[in-house]
């Protein structure tokens, strides 16, 4: 589910996790260079003009777990600035819809809801047809 969009930019400065607004909920990224080439590490090392992963404007967004970009350091790849555009996948912040007052939910999910909300469950009984007696 997407959840969230960031473009940084990518100068001659390196930027770190800091620079990046990652949605709570968010659980992977993709990322994409847009205007210039962007170098970036993701083992906490710094990335220059010549080191580092290079992500090419050509080249297909590349997806990264959140635990890995929360490592990530980039950096422009040329001698001109770019842009770093991000879109975030996660999960649906059902806690945050609890806390905001909406309570109405799909018909079909409103266990799932309160339990990733972490809302108590109904107790739930179940009929043991092998242990009823219909005979009579």
């Amino acid at each position: 589910m997407f959840v969230g969009f960031q473009q940084v930019a990518a100068t001659s400065a390196v930027k770190t996790v800091t620079s990046l607004t990652i949605p709570k909920n968010a659980i992977r990224a993709q990322l994409q260079a847009d205007t210039q080439v962007v170098r970036y590490t993701l083992d906490g090392t710094t990335p220059s003009q010549t080191s580092g992963m290079l992500l090419l404007t050509t080249s297909e967004p590349k997806e990264f777990l959140i635990e890995d970009i929360k490592n990530i350091k980039f950096i422009r790849g040329t001698t001109s600035d770019g842009n770093l555009n991000i879109h975030y996948y996660g999960v649906h912040d059902f806690a945050a819809d609890v806390a905001a007052g909406i309570t109405t939910v799909p018909v079909e999910h409103p266990s799932r809801i309160r339990f990733l909300a972490g809302l108590p469950l109904p107790e739930t009984t179940y009929d043991d047809d092998e242990t009823s007696d219909e005979s009579s």
